[in-house]
């Protein structure tokens, strides 16, 4: 958790993937690791994971693998900020100390885990972070927060060349219109939904950019209501 603080304080937004010791229970995730860590930039794991090794053995792993296979599928994934959930990763099996019937309970504890499709096959249940308050539901959502960091990052490269530039007239307005121009690129490549109150300010050496975006969010329900109607001829 350190390093990816240190990192944003660096400019250098990263994500981390971590598993929980092999057999914690839920509650104990809970108390010992989520509410420690409470981050957005972090996602944990509680299962085990079933894969073939290199001689094409069954074998378990602990959850520091599963933590592993999901941040390939976010790192791997066709765009930025591509939601995981309900994505199958290429495992064999899965399983924890808790039933598997506690799906609600692991989401609800903000572990990033598995559960079975319609044919039994692992896909991930639910790609959340293990933030904490409700306040912003964006920060709770891994890709969300991949969204946000790869929108971070990409400005953060493209204006770095102005860095060394003479302070002139018109130089923080000009910066401003060029971060608002790669912002709306972000839009337009699909890295963010949007952008808002983009905004610069000269202080002695240093221009300060501040902004707003909205990231990439993933469906996460849909839900039905039917309405009854009698037929009459």
């Amino acid at each position: 958790v350190a390093h990816v603080q240190e990192a944003a304080q660096d400019s250098k937004w990263r994500q981390l993937f971590v598993g929980a010791p092999t057999g914690t229970s839920l509650a104990t995730i809970t108390s010992d690791y989520i509410a420690a860590t409470n981050n957005a930039a972090v996602a944990l794991c509680g299962q085990e994971v079933q894969i073939f090794d290199t001689s094409g053995r069954k074998v378990w792993r602990d959850p520091s693998w599963a933590a592993l296979f999901c941040a390939a599928m976010t790192a791997g994934g066709p765009t930025t900020g591509t939601p995981i959930t309900n994505k199958a990763p290429s495992i064999l099996d899965f399983r924890a100390v808790w039933a598997e019937t506690s799906l609600k309970d692991m989401i609800a504890a903000s572990v990033l885990g598995f559960r079975r499709n319609q044919l039994g096959a692992p896909i991930v249940a639910r790609g959340v972070t293990t933030y904490q308050l409700t306040t912003n539901d964006a920060l709770q959502e891994a890709s969300a927060v991949d969204s946000t960091f790869a929108s971070a990052r990409g400005l953060t490269a493209e204006l770095d060349a102005q860095i060394g530039d003479e302070i002139v007239l018109g130089k923080r307005k000009l910066v401003e219109d060029m971060a608002k121009a790669i912002l709306q690129e972000q839009v337009n490549s699909g890295i963010i939904a949007a952008f808002r109150n983009v905004s610069a300010q000269l202080v002695g050496g240093t221009i300060a950019i501040t902004y707003e975006v909205a990231p990439k969010t993933p469906l996460n329900f849909i839900t039905f209501t039917a309405n009854l109607y009698r037929l009459t001829n």
